[in-house]
């Protein structure tokens, strides 16, 4: 029997973000008769769903240092891993940055055939970066463009922002849309745990609470919101540095009673069942793939016009171009109740994990033979 092509993947963490989610569910409906995965990741990390990845026959490799680090060691075990691991039929990078272009090179230079670089962002998640660190990004853009044989990105606007000019592959979020039907007992179930009430309206959240998803004015919303419809409650599925500033915002806001913020979850799809409403004030989206589980589960879901349309699925998107938490909460008031949880699920194919799945292992395979034969 023929062995299936091996792809090293690197930009996996040890949190749940919107790569782990997307790489995970790809790697789990991917034919793995033709297409296995293996990951890279830094020396001292841990890595999410480690034990799943190694039970489907894939392999977690604790190889890389940052430049941080060691600057011989970055680039030093990374050449000799190369060197010794002569499987690989491809890496591809997935990132929300341009400061790493590294692995690409190296891999170039001890020729793996397929070399891909995956943007999973629109927008530099630290703006305000020093001029010398502005020149540094431009100069590893530059140096993945030219070691990479393939660009991917999660939406155009990913595209633009990672390769300016440059073609590039639209690789669709997908998700594992069956897992996010709207289920009454599941609903039922989680309110249960959480100690909420069938009649209580709830506000969901779903994403890492740093700088880019905008936590504090997600709290400001809910704030303004819970004045208009009293039996309310913000629910919060995730983790992230500014953690601490989301609770000291609740705090000072004396909504500490109306506020859970669950931290990391491996059961986010059955939590949108118990809410009723889906804010994502994010400044910036790749794609926003958690807007997509959110539709599926038949939310209403408001966001912000930053985010990319094509995640746009169902009528149930609402944006709002603005800071004003008392404006998002009244458009909110104003349709959260106009609504059903029945969503054809059939609209969802295009964005179905197993169909893209399909599209990357027919892209690998297609490579190599072109590579192969050329």
């Amino acid at each position: 029997m023929k062995e299936p092509i091996r792809i090293l993947h690197w930009g996996i963490r040890g949190h749940m973000g919107g790569i782990a989610t997307f790489l995970f569910s790809l790697y789990k409906s991917i034919d793995k008769s033709k297409v296995q995965f293996d990951f890279l990741i830094g020396h001292n990390e841990d890595i999410v769903f480690e034990d799943e990845i190694k039970a489907m026959g894939g392999n977690v490799y604790r190889v890389t240092y940052s430049k941080r680090e060691s600057i011989v060691k970055s680039y030093k075990v990374l050449d000799d891993f190369f060197e010794k691991h002569k499987e690989f039929s491809g890496i591809h990078m997935h990132s929300c940055f341009i400061n790493y272009s590294l692995p690409l090179r190296l891999a170039k230079k001890h020729n793996i055939p397929i070399r891909i670089f995956h943007s999973h962002n629109s927008q530099d998640m630290y703006p305000n970066r020093s001029i010398i660190k502005k020149i540094y990004m431009e100069l590893e853009r530059k140096s993945i463009l030219s070691s990479a044989t393939g660009l991917m990105a999660c939406s155009n606007e990913a595209g633009a922002y990672m390769f300016k000019n440059r073609e590039f592959k639209w690789i669709k979020n997908g998700i594992d849309v069956d897992k996010f039907k709207y289920s009454q007992e599941v609903r039922d179930k989680k309110r249960n745990e959480l100690h909420i009430s069938s009649d209580c309206i709830v506000m969901g959240f779903t994403g890492r609470l740093q700088y880019q998803k905008n936590p504090i004015l997600l709290v400001e919303i809910f704030n303004e919101f819970q004045k208009k419809v009293e039996n309310s409650k913000l629910v919060i599925v995730g983790d992230g540095e500014i953690r601490n500033e989301v609770e000291a915002k609740i705090k000072s806001l004396n909504i500490e009673e109306k506020v859970v913020i669950l931290g990391n979850r491996n059961d986010a799809n059955e939590m949108y069942q118990a809410m009723d409403i889906f804010v994502l004030p994010s400044r910036f989206e790749g794609f926003g793939i958690v807007l997509l589980e959110a539709q599926a589960s038949g939310l209403k879901c408001f966001t912000t016009m930053n985010v990319p349309k094509e995640v746009e699925v169902t009528d149930n998107v609402y944006r709002n171009n603005t800071e004003n938490p008392e404006e998002w909460a009244s458009q909110i008031y104003n349709n959260y109740l106009v609504s059903t949880r029945n969503i054809d699920l059939k609209q969802f194919n295009e964005y179905d994990t197993r169909n893209v799945a399909k599209t990357v292992a027919d892209y690998y395979i297609n490579e190599l033979k072109g590579i192969q034969n050329g």
